[in-house]
């Protein structure tokens, strides 16, 4: 299991160690969609994408706007090292710019 430090967040991400860390899910607005939403194909390569893909990863992403933990599920992609799919409203490649920016410890 990993854990993340994210400057001024004063602890660990949501490396789903204690039951408080699984309670986001429960929260997320995903919860009741299809899974494969947010693992659309060709989204692994992003100079490729299809109208397809682009189109479910905007559905996916408009999801995660509106979801209330959509900053936990982001910091436990992070803190997993989740390579694949959309989590936080972010793709792996935004996942990853945004870690670098702000520093996040993998």
């Amino acid at each position: 299991m990993h854990q993340v430090h994210l400057r001024g967040s004063g602890g660990s991400a949501h490396g789903l160690s204690s039951p408080r860390d699984a309670d986001w899910r429960e929260q997320a607005a995903c919860r009741n969609y299809d899974p494969e939403i947010w693992h659309p194909l060709g989204l692994d390569q992003p100079g490729l994408m299809s109208p397809a893909t682009a189109a479910a990863v905007d559905l996916a992403k408009a999801v995660c706007r509106r979801c209330p933990v959509a900053d936990r599920c982001r910091d436990w992609a992070i803190s997993s090292g989740e390579r694949h799919g959309v989590w936080g409203g972010m793709t792996p490649r935004e996942r990853n710019d945004y870690a670098n920016a702000t520093g996040v410890i993998r």
